[in-house]
């Protein structure tokens, strides 16, 4: 890790206001969406905390020189689904590969849980975000026009990770070829409940 860079694993004062606010500003600056954005986001944590996260899953907070500058998380979806939700970084500590990082230790994470998939929805335009997703196995299963948050207009990507312990149709076939070792595909289109 660089120096003045971090991570750490548990959601101190501030923090969930932070993840709020970075994607309130960083979406409108960086892709053109509304405030509609961050309202989405803040209802999406107040939920997530309402059922039991981060205690029934996982946060990382990145932070430069103690600031905070990124996170992602892992929320319990029930019934064997997991979900990787506010993943975000700053700018400043984009390009590191940080990235790869988060995600690998949000998908041991979710292993070690028993979790059986994880399940994200992303904007279709976030072409760096999607070649880390792929590159952990994870498979696009659903594509749309917003306004899932708020945006009409707006390309979306629904992506899925089915674990080992799924049994999904790789880990059935030993296909270790087709995805890495860890990774199975489960064709399952946008599970996630819409509010």
């Amino acid at each position: 890790m660089r120096k003045g860079i971090s991570i750490r694993r548990d959601l101190r004062s501030g923090d969930i206001g932070a993840i709020i606010r970075m994607h309130g500003l960083l979406y409108p600056r960086e892709h053109g969406l509304s405030p509609n954005m961050e309202r989405h986001v803040a209802a999406a944590v107040t939920t997530a905390i309402e059922h039991g996260w981060p205690d029934n899953g996982a946060v990382w907070i990145v932070e430069r020189d103690d600031e905070f500058a990124g996170s992602i998380a892992l929320t319990d979806e029930g019934d064997g689904l997991a979900a990787l939700r506010w993943f975000l970084l700053d700018p400043s500590v984009r390009g590191l590969g940080l990235g790869t990082r988060l995600v690998d230790e949000l998908v041991a994470e979710a292993e070690q849980r028993g979790f059986e998939r994880i399940w994200l929805e992303t904007l279709g335009i976030l072409t760096t975000a999607a070649r880390i997703y792929t590159a952990h196995g994870f498979v696009c299963v659903s594509e749309r026009l917003g306004p899932p948050w708020g945006d009409p207009g707006v390309p979306y990507r629904g992506y899925q990770l089915a674990l080992p312990r799924s049994g999904g149709l790789a880990a059935q076939r030993g296909d270790k070829a087709a995805r890495p070792a860890r990774v199975a595909v489960l064709a399952e289109v946008d599970p996630l409940p819409r509010p």
